[in-house]
């Protein structure tokens, strides 16, 4: 009768621990379940979060471009500017050197005051009234004009006339004060530099606080 009784005792807790059992394995179907989404929900939502960080890397990399862009288009139009002017200056300094070398005093006469208006405008200093320099030049000419033998004399042979020459100076007048301004120069304002804006802007990329920000990141505790 004991055993009997202890027999009906044990199939019951056997019962009770085969549903236990039976709940258990639900429970870790429910488990592997339950963790299967939350990683999925976890590796949506970090991919979201990078897709984020993804985009704001790509619109801060377009805005830098961009600055770099505004500011190359100034620099090359500066470039392209002073290429043209350092051509200019070139081939006028050709003209004035061949023209002092020339020995055609005539010719040299003749060209004089198209290549001192091309000189004025070439030069970038102001066109100041100067006796001392307008001397020296007309020392120089009268001196060049000695050296040569006789510069009255190619003038007649060549069917010029006192009187054109007094035209031609009158023509000239002017020229001759002129004295460039050996202390102008204004590279320093045509020269386009990197932009500021551009150079500090890594100072705005505060990836270190970023980064402190995006690990101090924790689940809320439930």
């Amino acid at each position: 009768g004991k055993l009997k009784a202890y027999l009906k005792h044990l199939e019951k807790h056997l019962k009770e621990t085969m549903e236990d059992k039976t709940d258990q394995l639900n429970e870790i179907e429910a488990l592997k379940g339950c963790t299967k989404d939350l990683l999925g929900h976890i590796s949506e939502e970090f991919e979201a979060l990078h897709q984020i960080l993804h985009k704001k890397e790509q619109d801060i990399k377009l805005m830098v471009e961009k600055m770099k862009a505004e500011n190359m288009e100034e620099m090359e139009d500066s470039f392209t500017s002073l290429l043209g002017e350092a051509s200019t200056r070139t081939e006028t300094i050709d003209k004035v050197k061949a023209a002092l070398e020339g020995t055609d005093h005539v010719a040299f006469l003749k060209g004089l005051k198209e290549l001192m208006e091309r000189v004025k405008k070439d030069h970038q200093g102001e066109t100041e009234d100067d006796e001392e320099a307008e001397e020296e030049e007309e020392d120089e000419t009268e001196g060049k004009s000695d050296n040569d033998g006789s510069g009255d004399e190619q003038c007649e042979a060549s069917g010029w006339e006192d009187e054109s020459n007094e035209d031609h100076e009158d023509e000239d007048e002017g020229d001759e004060d002129y004295e460039p301004d050996e202390t102008a120069h204004d590279g320093d304002d045509r020269v386009v530099h990197v932009d500021l804006a551009l150079e500090n802007f890594g100072e705005s990329l505060d990836f270190e606080t970023w980064k402190e920000m995006l690990e101090g990141i924790k689940p809320r505790q439930v």
